[in-house]
């Protein structure tokens, strides 16, 4: 009797441990197939703000084998300028929210994973002078998965819970969703934000204080690339002029813009490119509300149209616009500062109404009405904008 009671609970165990392997398999399975974290479908860097902040160095090693000789860091500006269409030149690093420490930080580990590297385009915004940002990124040690980094893509409540939403989204599409207007939206379009200005209203000690820990962390990171014999060159994007004739009404804002600029001639060695793009042109003042140019998706977030004429710039494609750029070097900062507050101020001076009413749209979070939720269609796209967007699919994204 004893000997039957044994072997009875010697099955019990045996099954119980199947049913756990058969459950954890299963869950493993499915986040697999799943694949919340695009590890095992989409083989590119895009957009870190997709992962946990611990997982960034499990996308590196996961992607280690998609070489490449040039890379974008920067932060949402990034990603909205340069998405997964352009995986053919280059992968990027954009993180929404670093600051410039962890730019160097970032970068220092995937040229660990990356010796390939020959050119890095980093994107630098003179918001985040200003902003004391603290994100806490992980240690990187090890160039393989470990143990803990498989858990956390297979095995995770985070991992399963983002598999059971996609797997609901794909039901309401398919068989709920009946809209079938058909567009370019998922290329063009994502929900960004606006960058908050309101930090220039801090005290001038504090915005002395961040600033130069900022500045600091950039002069770092020139020595790192500098000393790792890596090219490099700096982009300040193209914000939208209504977006900087908001930021030039806070409180030492254009004070601390321009010192940026000056900081920046002043740090980079001569032989380093600064493509200027943030001031007031034909491009940087196109109509938010009709849109029809597609250069933003948002005041403070240029789309992949206006990517696809940095990236002609970049690569001196012969149908290149140069003006919509200054290349800043010691020799022409202040007048260069001084023709684009100039620009700026008739621009205010001229679109009094239009900049109050953008300024009202941002203080209660209400421009999401307008301009989160416009989706960009091929038929809506100016004359302009449908010759980049041609370029864009055929030369960049090879379709």
């Amino acid at each position: 009797m004893k000997i039957n009671n044994k072997s009875n609970k010697i099955k019990k165990n045996i099954l119980f441990i199947f049913l756990v392997i058969l459950i954890i398999t299963g869950i493993c399975f499915f986040n697999y197939r799943m694949d919340p974290y695009s590890f095992f479908k989409n083989k590119h860097y895009m957009i870190l703000s997709n992962y946990p902040t611990e997982m960034i160095y499990t996308v590196m090693k996961i992607y280690k084998d998609q070489k490449a000789d040039t890379v974008v860091i920067g932060g949402s500006d990034a990603w909205a300028l340069f998405n997964e269409l352009f995986k053919r030149f280059f992968n990027n690093l954009s993180f929404d929210g670093i600051n410039y420490s962890q730019y160097k930080e970032i970068l220092d580990n995937y040229l660990k994973f990356h010796p390939e590297t020959k050119k890095v385009i980093i994107v630098i915004n003179y918001i985040n002078i200003i902003n004391d940002i603290q994100i806490s990124l992980p240690e990187c040690k090890e160039t393989n998965l470990t143990l803990r980094e498989y858990q956390n893509i297979l095995f995770s409540t985070n991992a399963t819970m983002n598999s059971l939403l996609l797997l609901k989204d794909s039901f309401v599409n398919k068989y709920i969703n009946t809209d079938n207007t058909t567009g370019i939206d998922n290329k063009f379009f994502i929900e960004f934000k606006p960058k908050q200005s309101d930090k220039f209203e801090s005290s001038l000690e504090e915005l002395d204080r961040v600033e130069n820990k900022n500045f600091n962390s950039i002069i770092s990171l020139i020595k790192m690339l500098d000393e790792k014999n890596i090219d490099y060159v700096f982009i300040i994007p193209p914000y939208n002029s209504v977006f900087l004739a908001i930021t030039n009404g806070q409180k030492n804002a254009q004070k601390k813009i321009d010192n940026f600029k000056r900081f920046l001639v002043k740090t980079v060695p001569e032989d380093k490119k600064i493509y200027d793009f943030a001031f007031v042109n034909k491009y940087t003042s196109s109509d938010l509300s009709e849109n029809k140019d597609a250069l933003y998706i948002n005041l403070s977030h240029p789309s992949i149209i206006f990517g696809t004429k940095i990236f002609k710039i970049l690569y001196k494609d012969k149908d290149a616009d140069k003006s919509i750029y200054f290349l800043l070097n010691r020799k022409n900062i202040e007048s260069v500062i001084k023709k684009e507050n100039n620009l700026l101020t008739n621009y205010i001076k001229n679109n009094y109404e239009t900049i109050q009413y953008y300024k009202e749209l941002r203080e209660t979070q209400r421009e999401e009405d307008i301009l989160y939720l416009k989706r960009i269609y091929e038929d809506s796209f100016s004359d302009d904008s449908k010759q980049e967007y041609e370029y864009l699919t055929q030369k960049i994204a090879g379709e």
